[in-house]
């Protein structure tokens, strides 16, 4: 499951990001933390897509010995 969720109320447009654990920031009430998570579920949405991508392409994700880095094989 994803740590952050954005949301979009329907009626009134009033944008909003869900914390796991229920804990909800709307744009309205707290502009720089709705922000800032924004931006980490953006990013965790954008790199969950690129990763299956990836599997569905026959790649494994592996961790590097030397670098610790990960990548794709």
């Amino acid at each position: 499951m994803a740590k952050y969720v954005l949301l979009k109320n329907k009626v009134t447009g009033e944008r909003s990001v869900r914390i796991t654990g229920g804990q909800i920031v709307t744009e309205k009430d707290n502009p720089v933390e709705y922000a800032m998570l924004r931006k980490r579920a953006v990013s965790n949405r954008n790199r969950t897509e690129r990763d299956q991508v990836m599997r569905d392409c026959g790649l494994t994700k592996v961790k590097g010995a030397v670098t610790g880095r990960t990548y794709w094989e």
